[in-house]
Order: structure tokens, then sequence, then C-alpha cells
């Protein structure tokens, strides 16, 4: 499933960071300033902050033509520390965090243009780490409900439809495949069961019917079938088997 495949994380941070801004703060504001207030123009946005012994310090404003915040940072000695936020051009805030020494640390949330969560998720030290959910455009359902650790999935990762049903669940340890995977109809039995172990399937293999009753029973050996395969009809009768080696049916 493509809704099951993995994100970079890198792409999450830029989600969170407009990169033009971004650049334009880091590169575009000199560095000749000892102290006191510094105004210029972006285009027709206004950028505004402070300096204190030539470094940045305080409150920093990128400014709509307005005069509303696009996007708000606080300095500590030259680097983002404190409060971040991005607001549309009608005061509405898009992304609110917070950074220590430049990295992305805490709850982050991302809002969609009626005041929704799209997005939330943790830092610690410029790293997704502990709870991230995305939730489905314009809806409070939750799309996907994970953990992180040191900016790799750890534990349960879970999906939904758009109705709030369950589509899967699967149980990661440093970013790898490793424990159940398991698949749910929409009335919420278990369509399948599998087992990874360091990013294979290892073990037994479980099918259902919707009702509960057993449809495929198997198993894999490094992420591939081997053994006895067997099929049942939705009677519990056996209406096949097959033998596997090493993925290849014999």
């Amino acid at each position: 499933m493509k809704l099951l495949k993995h994100f970079l994380i890198f792409l999450f941070v830029l989600s969170l960071l407009p990169a033009t801004a971004q650049e334009f703060f880091d590169n575009n504001v000199p560095d000749t300033i000892k102290s006191g207030i510094y105004r210029a123009k972006r285009k027709r946005e206004l950028i505004q902050g402070e300096f204190k012994d030539y470094l940045k310090d305080g409150n920093w404003y990128l400014k709509f033509p307005s005069g509303l915040i696009h996007i708000f940072y606080q300095y500590k000695e030259g680097k983002k520390n404190g409060l971040y936020l991005q607001t549309d051009n009608h005061g509405g805030v898009m992304v609110q965090g917070h950074l220590k020494d430049d990295k992305l640390d805490g709850e982050w949330i991302k809002f969609d243009g009626n005041g929704r969560k799209t997005l939330v998720q943790n830092y610690k030290k410029g790293l997704l780490d502990g709870e991230r959910i995305v939730y489905y455009g314009g809806s409070r359902f939750m799309q996907e409900l994970a953990t992180y650790k040191y900016g790799k999935r750890n534990g349960p990762t879970e999906w939904f439809d758009t109705k709030g049903r369950r589509i899967a669940m699967y149980l990661y340890k440093d970013g790898k495949f490793e424990g159940e995977q398991v698949y749910y109809y929409k009335n919420g039995k278990v369509k399948s069961k599998k087992i990874f172990k360091n990013n294979m399937a290892e073990g037994p293999y479980f099918e259902y019917y919707p009702d509960g009753s057993l449809k495929t029973e198997g198993s894999f050996r490094n992420d591939k079938k081997t053994g006895v395969w067997v099929y049942y009809d939705e009677k519990g009768n056996v209406i096949k088997k097959e033998k596997y080696k090493k993925g290849q049916l014999k």
C-alpha cells in the first residue's frame, strides 16, 4: 500500500519551515550591525529584528505589506531559541512550534486554513521524537498515528480511513519492521497477520474472512513463503494446499 511507505524525515521539516523565509533569515541579513533594530524589505514584505553584539537577539519578524506577521522567530545569541510562528495573510496560524539552538524542539503543529490541525509531531534536538499524528485534510479524523525515537519509527504505527476506522498496524524498531503487521476490515475484524524480524517476514501468517473465520495459513522464512500453505472456504473446509521452499511453489 502506498499509504504505508516511509516518508523521509527531512520532508517533514521542510513542510514546517518555508525554505525561502528560512534562507532569508539565515543568509540575507547582514552580520555587520553591532546592536540595535534592523529593518529591510524582502520584495513587498518587511523583515525586522534586533542585534546585540553582532548577533540576532530577541524577536524577529517577516511581515506582510498589511503589517500582519507572516513569520516570527525568537533568537538568543544568534541562534533560534523559542517560539516559531507562520501565519497567513489574514492572521490565521498555519504553523507553530519551538526551536532550541537552531533545531526543532518540542511540539510542532500545522493547521489548515480553517484552523484545524493537519499535522502534530514532536522533536528533540531536530529529530522526530515522540508521538506524530497526521490528520485528513479538513477532518478531525487521524490518518496516521506513530511513535518516533531519535528520528526513527519505534513501536506501533497505525493507519486509519477517512471515517476513523483502523486500516493497519505495524510495529517498528529503529525504523525497521519488527513484530506484528496487522490489517483490518472495515468492521474492525482482523484481515491478516504477519510477523517481521529485522525488516523481513519471519514466522506464521494468517488471513481471515470478514466474519473472523480462517481463510489462509502459512509461514515465511527470510521474507519468502515456506512450508505448507493451507486455504479454507468460509465454512472452514480445506480447498487447497500448497508447499513452498524459499518462496518457490514445489
